[in-house]
């Protein structure tokens, strides 16, 4: 097979833009970066405000080049019999990389090239 320098660039543009695709989900925050989640209409004030104040923190983190900040999922296990669920926003829409753009980003990685 004849690979050109052309097609391999056609190639990693095409997988770049596969990286972005997502998909959605209805529910409770589940961790990472909270930019991804969005709350429903009907979350209380103080819900609204902890979502926007966890988004105002990443972005801050991100514009200065800092590590994100931890945002982390406070439901879990609190013994081998009861799980909790916790949602400091409420229930909302969450996204996340589809199935295509994860592979698309591990190729990417592998290849040295970045989004």
């Amino acid at each position: 097979m004849n690979i050109t320098e052309a097609k391999l660039s056609k190639t990693v543009a095409a997988l770049k833009e596969i990286a972005q695709e997502t998909d959605m989900q209805y529910g409770f925050y589940n961790g990472g970066d909270p930019r991804n989640f969005s709350p429903d209409g009907e979350n209380t004030p103080e819900e609204i405000a902890a979502h926007k104040e966890a988004c105002a923190k990443w972005t801050e983190a991100e514009n200065a080049a800092k590590p994100s900040p931890d945002a982390p999922c406070p439901s879990g296990w609190i013994t081998p019999n009861i799980h909790v669920t916790c949602a400091p926003f409420g229930p909302g829409v969450y996204s996340f990389p589809s199935d295509a753009a994860q592979r698309a980003i591990t190729v990417l990685h592998e290849i040295g090239e970045s989004l």
